[in-house]
């Protein structure tokens, strides 16, 4: 393997560190690394990557925002880009696309008070019909996108509007900045449903089961990790909607996915009780 692929594949790896820690070790790191000239093995690209992704995971616990805040701010963040998601899978209008596009990008940066009218605009326009009636329906939705006929399936956006709301009375400005990952998720959504399967269909069930699953078990990692309970906030706002859901809407042939989503929450807070067993400041690490 030349030099030149090595550092390339060193650099990429190294993304999964910091900015400032890159900045300030990214050069005495790679000095190291390079002395072997030749590519990591798997094992040590592992390795390289795990330590990336804790050490993210100690920065947003030392960060100077509120673990409650940090914690809500990734949770409406999360809604947010399901929304975008189902309204892509959905094939909604324009302008419903657009406004759940700029309501993941607003809150990706963290602009709490920009956010929080497209937050309350969504939730409004999901509940319109029980809020005003039935005679809304006859409204647009290609405008409007799309309206639920029952307060249950309305939790996650009355979490959105609430949570926006909270980030912009109490923390409007100091909230992280969220990685470019997240709009890639609604984008992977239409490429399955769309290029690979149907909306809906099999596989895009199998990979939605198989992220979900993945992003809980790196939320119980990095609290294991960062000791923070910053992660609980943001699993339970995203997990708890769909476990009321499941309880009054039983649906067949679902039952072992909303276990597994049950058995990953609780695994996120049992993470945080087995790696401190004490308390936390205000930023969520253990006093």
């Amino acid at each position: 393997m030349s030099r030149s692929l090595a550092e390339r594949w060193y650099e990429l790896v190294l993304l999964t560190y910091p900015k400032g820690y890159r900045a300030e070790y990214g050069a005495d790191i790679m000095g190291a690394l390079m002395e072997a000239r030749r590519l990591p093995s798997i094992r040590e690209t592992v390795v390289l990557i795990r330590e990336g992704v804790a050490e993210r995971a100690r920065g947003a616990a030392a960060d100077r925002v509120p673990w409650w805040a940090d914690g809500v701010h990734l949770g409406v963040t999360v809604i947010a880009v399901a929304n975008l998601t189902y309204a892509l899978m959905d094939r909604a209008g324009p302008a419903w696309i657009a406004v759940s596009t700029a309501l993941m990008l607003t809150l990706m940066r963290g602009w709490a008070r920009v956010s929080l009218p497209l937050a309350v605009a969504v939730a409004v326009s999901t509940g319109r019909v029980m809020l005003f009636g039935g005679d809304v329906t006859a409204w647009g939705s290609g405008l409007l996108g799309p309206s639920y006929h029952n307060w249950v399936s309305l939790i996650p956006y009355g979490l959105l509007a609430a949570g926006a709301a909270v980030l912009a009375v109490r923390r409007p400005r100091g909230l992280r900045r969220r990685s470019w990952f997240w709009p890639a998720i609604p984008a992977a959504a239409v490429l399955v449903a769309y290029v690979f399967d149907g909306p809906y269909g099999e596989l895009w069930s199998l990979v939605r089961a198989g992220l979900e699953a993945g992003l809980l078990l790196v939320a119980v990692w990095a609290t294991a990790v960062a000791r923070s309970p910053r992660w609980i906030m943001a699993a339970a706002m995203y997990v708890l909607p769909i476990q009321v859901t499941a309880a009054v809407y039983t649906w067949s042939g679902t039952q072992a996915y909303h276990v597994v989503l049950a058995v990953l929450l609780l695994s996120v807070i049992a993470a945080l009780w087995l790696g401190s067993r004490g308390r936390w400041d205000a930023r969520g690490r253990r006093a």
